[in-house]
């Protein structure tokens, strides 16, 4: 979102800390109603005070109460202590949070992510479902997504590129069952495929046949052809085949 509108409607100001964690937030919580997963963002925004850089940096144990009782579907406040605890000791550390994503690869980037995160959590505790890896076997969809606004970049300024620890022609796709569907109803995918890692690299072959340099980019076009399928009420294929007769 521009800097404008960001300061003008929601008063937070617009720097690097604050864009990261703003944006892990989102991406954390993007799953359902993006009114409610835009709601609750904010929720844990304010109750920072819209200064969540500064609050990891410098808030005092009282301070840090005030996260208490916070909850948004299955997270529970001591998951989001947790999480903003991580993050608060490594953007202490670091000074920004790109580096929790570095490695060799995007793939490697993700799963170091996940390590970080996961560190210190016994093997049963449920914290750690919200930290997925693809050394697992996900898709990572959320984490896809957020390594896109803070990679990508282009003329229309629709994601931030705010980070350099991997290139624009590295992203992947952020790939759910929605987009999934789409992918094969194009031939992206094979039939049968489901959203999980092996998915995304073969849909990331394919991007980067159409846009070697910016792959991500067809991500636009998988979620939109999803939501005006959606919109218009026909099947997908059906959509798509409407769509493509001009119709």
């Amino acid at each position: 979102m521009p800097q404008g509108r960001l300061t003008r409607e929601k008063g937070i100001q617009y720097h690097q800390s604050n864009v990261e964690i703003a944006s892990l937030i989102a991406s954390h919580f993007a799953w359902g109603r993006r009114d409610i997963i835009l709601s609750k963002s904010w929720e844990l925004l304010r109750r920072m005070d819209l200064e969540p850089g500064s609050f990891l940096q410098n808030a005092s144990a009282l301070e840090w109460r005030r996260l208490e009782g916070f909850v948004h579907r299955t997270f529970k406040d001591s998951d989001v202590l947790w999480m903003l605890g991580k993050w608060s000791a490594y953007l202490i550390e670091h000074g920004s949070l790109q580096g929790m994503f570095r490695g060799a690869t995007v793939k490697d980037g993700l799963h170091c992510y996940a390590s970080l995160m996961k560190d210190g959590l016994q093997p049963g505790d449920r914290i750690r479902k919200h930290f997925a890896s693809p050394a697992q076997g996900s898709a990572c969809k959320r984490m896809n997504m957020l390594l896109r606004w803070m990679l990508r970049s282009d003329e229309c300024g629709v994601d931030l590129g705010l980070w350099k620890i991997h290139s624009m022609s590295d992203l992947h796709l952020p790939l759910d069952v929605h987009s999934t569907t789409t992918a094969m109803a194009l031939g992206l995918l094979p039939a049968n495929a489901k959203p999980n890692w092996n998915a995304v690299e073969r849909l990331g072959i394919e991007a980067r046949q159409i846009c070697p340099d910016d792959p991500a980019l067809l991500d636009f076009a998988l979620f939109g052809l999803g939501e005006e399928a959606f919109r218009s009420g026909f099947p997908l294929l059906d959509f798509l085949e409407r769509t493509l007769k001009g119709e």
